[in-house]
């Protein structure tokens, strides 16, 4: 099974930061992968570590330009709207059981406008169906827990 995780470095700086990581990485995990999808600033990486080894490893890694790293706990690639309509809805239901209120943050990367909108308002219809769910423009809301929905052009990332 793959880890999927999200890279933000500096822009033009992404090619360099890729290296550096999977080098810093490869003692841990000799398949690691990293790709640049193109996007000023973003890397998309793969590990065979489990998450929580992965998270581990990478909590004190210092590479210059690397701005952040996410984890995702689910990566899909999507290829219709009710594909991502559908992985979001599984998510939703499973997390309505665990978790009294929640917010929703999505952030899209790479995406035009268009489809952009499309996926904000299937997203919205999705959050207003769920009573515990908000959706949220800032990053951290007190005593609320984040959902964190990163689509990277035809990629959704994950992060409960």
């Amino acid at each position: 099974m793959k880890t999927y995780f999200r890279v933000t470095t500096t822009p033009g700086h992404e090619k360099r930061v890729a290296e550096d990581l999977e080098d810093y990485l490869f003692r841990w995990d000799s398949e690691i992968n990293i790709n640049d999808p193109h996007i000023g600033g973003v890397l998309i990486g793969y590990s065979k570590l489990p998450k929580d080894v992965l998270r581990g490893i990478l909590t004190n890694v210092c590479i210059r330009h690397l701005h952040s790293i996410v984890i995702f706990d689910i990566f899909e690639k999507i290829h219709t709207f009710i594909q991502l309509y559908d992985i979001l809805y599984k998510l939703l239901e499973e997390v309505v059981n665990k978790r009294q209120k929640m917010c929703i943050l999505v952030k899209f990367r790479g995406v035009d406008a268009s489809t952009r909108k499309k996926m904000l308002l299937l997203i919205k219809f999705l959050t207003n169906s769920f009573s515990f769910a908000t959706l949220c423009t800032k990053k951290y809301v007190e005593n609320i827990n984040t959902i964190l929905i990163e689509i990277i052009r035809e990629y959704v990332g994950i992060k409960c």
